[in-house]
């Protein structure tokens, strides 16, 4: 793989300016963002790396943890009204997450540092997206792919409204992820080993979901792009790879042991124990309807999705990107329902990005349904932003939250309805 040929320069150069110049000057006309009760965590979680406090341990610097709580720099009512509920949400990400905002606060600890840190990753992300479909997407004509690559990277709407206008970092980790199985696919060993080693391993050390990738690199790295000429050696690399990942893992939670494990465990048995779907979860129109069976249904579905992947797997009829896309999904859109779309967004771009690499129609088609739908949604806060003087939507299109949830749940039948379809052309259903 020749990484610096001057197309891909010009690719990435376009799609960079593109994305970059877009998510200025929306961070430039939406003041009103700038204290979003996200952006608040993050500062408080930057405040204190910058100001050399452990963020895991509640008892270190007492005296600063409670002046950062009710200074005005990032105060919110929801997240600063006592001292424990502050210290919750202030360390509630992992330790390469928080080091970056430690890095920002360091730099600047202002709103704008932070909004403009999180738009320079997504162009940066608009790049790795834009080099994944030009490598993997199987289509003849480049304007095609251009069109694609704009509609799910640089003009997404989905992340220019949850990453841009409302500020959030899992741009960073959907990075890292597409940037771990970008480099897997080299057929040089030190760009497929070193590099994909470190890109998975902060992809696990920024928000853990980089987990669900493992299977796919490794398959990339050692099997189907494995044209290095080491087959004798490919256990030996296969172990220095798993080891490597393993360091780039755990090197970053070496200054904040032991309680960093203590908090993580309990806030992922928090997430995963919620019983109220709440925010993007495509699970809240379950709930509104069907308030005392909506879990069963869940269940029913998580249980019935995993034994059809399961069966796949076993009678090798789907790909390893279908598993990894299917697994991803599992957690981050039907197992986890107290997250934004930001956070399902994870999942939906990943994946959308692995199925399209194997079968090329229904990455168009996921694609089309990403774009248009997100595209309606930013008409809608567009709307409700500049024009409710003149006019006023209903209520339920001025929930953002539960516009992103109608969006994850209309995705998800999308997404089933294309595995089915799979399944059934196989004969596995």
């Amino acid at each position: 793989m020749t990484i610096l040929s001057k197309s891909k320069i010009l690719l990435s150069t376009t799609i960079f300016l593109i994305a970059m110049v877009t998510r200025l000057f929306l961070i430039l006309i939406t003041p009103q963002f700038n204290y979003n009760i996200d952006l608040c965590i993050y500062i408080d979680g930057g405040e204190l790396l910058s100001n050399k406090i452990n963020p895991y341990d509640f008892t270190d610097k007492v005296d600063i943890r409670h002046s950062l709580r009710t200074d005005d720099k990032a105060y919110h009512y929801w997240t600063c009204g006592t001292q424990e509920k502050w210290n919750y949400y202030a360390s509630s990400n992992l330790p390469l997450t928080l080091l970056l905002f430690g890095i920002i606060d360091f730099v600047s600890s202002t709103p704008i540092a932070y909004r403009v840190t999180f738009a320079l990753f997504d162009s940066i992300l608009s790049v790795i997206i834009a080099l994944f479909i030009w490598k993997n997407w199987r289509i003849d004509l480049n304007s095609m792919k251009l069109i694609l690559i704009l509609s799910i990277s640089a003009l997404s709407p989905t992340l220019l409204i949850w990453g841009t206008l409302i500020p959030e970092d899992k741009g960073v980790q959907i990075f890292l992820m597409i940037a771990a199985i970008y480099f897997s696919q080299s057929s040089n060993k030190y760009v497929s080993i070193l590099l994909s080693s470190f890109f998975l391993g902060c992809s696990i050390a920024f928000k853990l979901v980089g987990v669900f990738i493992i299977p796919l690199c490794l398959y990339y790295s050692f099997v189907k792009f494995n044209h290095r000429g080491y087959d004798k050696g490919k256990l030996k690399h296969v172990i220095l790879y798993i080891f490597l990942t393993t360091v780039f893992v755990f090197v970053w939670f070496i200054p904040f042991m032991p309680e960093v494990f203590t908090v993580t465990i309990n806030r992922l048995f928090r997430s995963i124990g919620s019983s109220i779907p709440i925010h993007g979860s495509p699970w809240r129109l379950f709930y509104l309807l069907l308030p005392n069976s909506w879990n069963y249904i869940r269940n029913f579905i998580i249980f019935s999705f995993l034994i059809l992947t399961a069966l796949g797997i076993y009678r090798k009829k789907i790909e390893w990107e279908i598993v990894c896309g299917n697994l991803l999904i599992t957690f981050l859109l039907l197992v986890l329902f107290g997250g934004s779309l930001d956070r399902n967004n994870i999942g939906i771009i990943t994946t959308t990005l692995l199925i399209g690499s194997i079968m090329l129609k229904n990455g168009i088609i996921m694609i089309a349904y990403h774009f248009t739908a997100g595209f309606l949604i930013l008409i809608i806060i567009v709307l409700n932003e500049y024009f409710m003087s003149y006019f006023s939507l209903p209520t339920v299109l001025q929930d953002y939250e539960f516009l992103s949830s109608i969006f994850s749940l209309l995705f998800l039948l999308i997404y089933f309805g294309l595995f089915i379809e799979i399944m059934r052309k196989r004969k596995q259903v």
